[in-house]
């Protein structure tokens, strides 16, 4: 049972005709579908299924599928909580119209590519990232201070240039020829043969890096603590000065 997961092919395509291939404990499967899953940080689509006699369905998120043999293109449509007497109308080789809530993928879509002009502004490795309808956060591994200034004017530059989005899609040899092109930590290739562990490693390591970046940061914040305190207290004696 594989997905045709048209939301690579188009990530502007709302709407397609499907037929339901399974129903289980984790969801509604289809043939082919343009829910975006849960993963790499973004969360997964939500909206809704309508069956051939007008019943719709709502689709409240979207997963990767689990099971033997399944691939990243085999999604899940997990239903909204009290509908149990609209899914018994639903069955197996039923056509349905799969439509995802369109405001809500567009919003995410935009703080996506958003955070990919912070990595191109901000040259660190990526240890986390959370994409949702309201917000986009990037775990940016490094032990350097961030001058917001600088990177909100580097960010409007590239705003301001209305640079055209697109998707490309490379071979393995061409990722393990140009590692920089993976940013994120957790997924970046290896140099040279890679242990069993190494999965296991490369989180220890990302864990590290994570610390050792916390911590150089509460040193600097408490220097630049003390510096402006102290600054306070020279304005506040030359004050006492000028008064007297």
């Amino acid at each position: 049972m594989s997905t045709r997961a048209l939301f690579r092919e188009d990530a502007y395509q709302t709407r397609c005709d499907a037929t339901v291939r399974a129903i289980d404990e984790q969801g509604i499967h289809l043939d082919q579908n343009v829910f975006y899953p849960l993963g790499g940080g973004q969360a997964g689509d939500a909206g809704m299924l309508k069956l051939a006699d007008g019943t719709c369905i709502s689709i409240a998120h979207t997963r990767k599928a689990k099971f033997e043999g399944a691939t990243s293109d085999d999604v899940v449509h997990v239903p909204a909580a009290g509908q149990d007497s609209l899914l018994q109308k639903l069955a197996v080789g039923d056509k349905v119209s799969a439509e995802i809530d369109w405001e809500q993928r567009y919003k995410r879509m935009r703080l996506h590519t958003a955070s990919h002009l912070i990595c191109a502004v901000l040259p660190y490795p990526v240890d986390g990232c959370s994409i949702t309808t309201e917000y986009a956060r990037l775990d940016l591994a490094t032990v350097e201070l961030i001058e917001r200034e600088a990177v909100e004017a580097k960010l409007a530059e590239l705003i301001g240039g209305s640079h055209a989005v697109r998707t490309e899609w490379i071979t393995d040899d061409e990722m393990v020829a140009c590692p920089e092109l993976v940013r994120t930590m957790s997924v970046k290739p290896a140099d040279g043969p890679r242990p069993r562990s190494a999965a296991a490693h490369q989180r220890r390591r990302s864990a590290a890096v994570r610390q050792h970046a916390c911590t150089q940061y509460r040193r600097n914040r408490r220097a630049a603590d003390c510096e402006a305190g102290e600054e306070k207290r020279t304005h506040a004696a030359a004050g006492a000065g000028d008064l007297a």
